[in-house]
């Protein structure tokens, strides 16, 4: 049995000026059509509100949807979210990262959405191309004008809540858009907010209807990157909470600064005091490189005091030396000369006698000229005593010189 198509065929006219030729994408809340703007003649996108689980249509029998009998509320509830998005998109018309809206109506039981159609794929379609991962040096220029875009968005005072691969559209002229801006909220009335869960990319406080900011679109962020790098959906939030880990991108073999692994897995943090706050502090961890830190100071030791030593005393000067020749009589030979005696040095000054050579040394300051010009003393000068020459040894008496002196004491 051929399935009933519900969504509207090709050439409907919707919002009396925009032809719609073929679907783009269904998703759970809506369907998205290229058509033609037949006044301006250029493309764009409409999307049209079809909750698949609470209404139904069949197109060959017109273009009203029938809304689920007891589903009437929920399905007035999302119509109103629906319209609040292109209220939402409105006010980010000015944000060249950010899909621009150019027109809303209620039409057919439902609304429609018109916004400028965007020439590209998506990051999902990119990661396919790449076969299921797409390297660094190609994801992170590419997603950095998105995350420019987000905090234009969060400064307006919303957050978008829905942040994935599928919602990151990668331009033919290289730019990037955020687009799906279906659960985005305002976070300046701290109202309750609904829960929007994507598996693997919501944070943990979208599972409750409070405590949702800034933040958790870093979260969002954070999941995207590391899914376009793995190739690996992250472990969700509440199974992590259980205890489920979640594997380092280094460990499923992704070549990454470790930085900026780091800073992935901080914006992946499940508790917020502990995940990046804001998305420029995201941005300025994922792209620029922390500095090195400076070596630690380490105190040298200080060189050993060198100890003083006592300047020496001028060695004194010696005194000139006179020297006393010995006798030149040498008669002494012939005969027998008594012992000598110690002769006394007639200079007072005689301070030293050498017993080696019998020779008397005496040592005699010499009175030093004075220079007649200068008036300068002349270095003293050292006399050497010439060496006398040793004395022969006395020879025994002869008999004839003992006979004599024998009859000489007689």
């Amino acid at each position: 049995m051929e399935q009933t198509q519900f969504w509207l065929p090709y050439g409907t006219l919707v919002g009396g000026r925009y032809t719609l030729e073929r679907v783009l994408g269904k998703g759970g809340y809506g369907i998205t059509y290229r058509g033609t703007d037949n006044r301006l003649r250029q493309s764009v996108a409409v999307k049209e509100y079809y909750p698949v689980f609470w209404c139904s249509r069949y197109a060959d029998k017109g273009k009203n949807i029938r809304v689920q009998q007891g589903m009437e509320s929920q399905y007035c509830k999302g119509l109103e979210r629906f319209l609040e998005e292109a209220r939402t998109l409105a006010q980010l018309s000015g944000i060249s990262g950010v899909v621009r809206v150019t027109d809303f109506f209620e039409e057919n039981g439902t609304a429609y959405l018109v916004m400028e159609y965007l020439e590209g794929r998506n990051l999902k379609q990119v990661l396919d191309g790449y076969g299921g991962r797409i390297p660094p040096e190609v994801l992170f220029p590419a997603l950095s004008p998105a995350l420019f875009a987000l905090k234009k968005v969060h400064e307006k005072g919303l957050i978008h809540r829905d942040l994935s691969p599928d919602n990151i559209m990668m331009l033919s002229d290289g730019t990037v858009r955020l687009i799906d801006f279906g659960n985005a909220r305002d976070t300046s009335d701290n109202k309750s907010m609904t829960m929007a869960m994507k598996e693997g990319f919501a944070a943990p406080e979208q599972y409750r209807s409070k405590g949702q900011g800034q933040y958790t679109d870093v979260y969002g962020i954070c999941a995207t990157v590391y899914y376009c790098l793995t190739g690996k959906l992250p472990t969700q939030a509440m199974e992590r909470l259980m205890g489920a880990p979640l594997p380092r991108p280094s460990e499923l073999g992704v070549a990454l600064e470790l930085w900026q692994e780091t800073a992935i897995l901080d914006g992946l943090e499940l508790f917020v005091q502990k995940r990046i706050p804001t998305v420029e502090q995201l941005w300025q961890r994922l792209y620029i490189a922390p500095a090195a830190p400076a070596p630690e100071y380490e105190p040298q030791p200080e060189p050993p005091v060198a100890e003083e030593i006592p300047a020496e005393e001028p060695a004194s000067v010696p005194e000139v030396a006179e020297v006393r020749q010995p006798c030149e009589d040498w008669s002494w030979r012939e005969m027998e000369m008594p012992e000598p005696e110690a002769a006394q040095p007639e200079n007072p000054e005689l301070e030293k006698i050498n017993p080696m050579d019998g020779m008397t040394v005496a040592l005699v300051r010499e009175e030093t000229p004075v220079h007649p010009v200068y008036e300068q003393p002349k270095p003293e000068r050292y006399f050497v005593p010439p060496k006398a020459p040793e004395p022969r040894p006395t020879r025994e008496p002869t008999l004839a010189e003992r006979m004599r002196r024998f009859f000489r004491r007689r």
